[in-house]
């Protein structure tokens, strides 16, 4: 993994929908990008393109991303994948997805422990209040 490269771990609860896709050409334009880490029961190989989905997000929208395996670890009977992103949109759209998944967990977070049931735009008022400030940007 690139020394200069920050990634962001994506939290277990949350599935995300990974998939082989043939092949992504873009070169990488920047050194210091935000890569992602996560879980999966599959294996892919390094250098790989991959299509991450995230289903929690509503299907009307947009959600898919194209990456590029950075590395895949064997982890008890999952893998642990590092992603790169090709390019500083990408890696900026994975940000704000990540923030997204963060957003739906602490507005789950205060129904159950809380009993505040909050729409998801008092939640991510709230989160991004709280919390925004110290999650990962590429600017390293």
């Amino acid at each position: 993994m690139d020394s200069l490269q920050v990634f962001i771990r994506h939290p277990d609860e949350i599935p995300l929908e990974l998939s082989s896709f043939d092949s992504y050409d873009e070169t990488r334009s920047e050194s210091r990008q935000l890569g992602l880490i996560c879980n999966s029961p599959h294996r892919f190989e390094n250098g790989s393109s991959i299509r991450i989905a995230f289903p929690f997000i509503d299907k009307s929208e947009s959600s898919d991303l194209i990456g590029v395996v950075n590395s895949c670890r064997k982890i008890n009977s999952d893998y642990e994948l590092a992603i790169a992103f090709p390019n500083q949109d990408s890696a900026m759209r994975m940000r704000m997805l990540e923030q997204r998944a963060r957003i739906y967990l602490y507005q789950q977070k205060m129904a159950q422990l809380y009993d505040r049931h909050l729409s998801e735009q008092d939640a991510a008022l709230e989160w991004i209040d709280r919390y925004a400030a110290n999650f990962p940007t590429d600017d390293v």
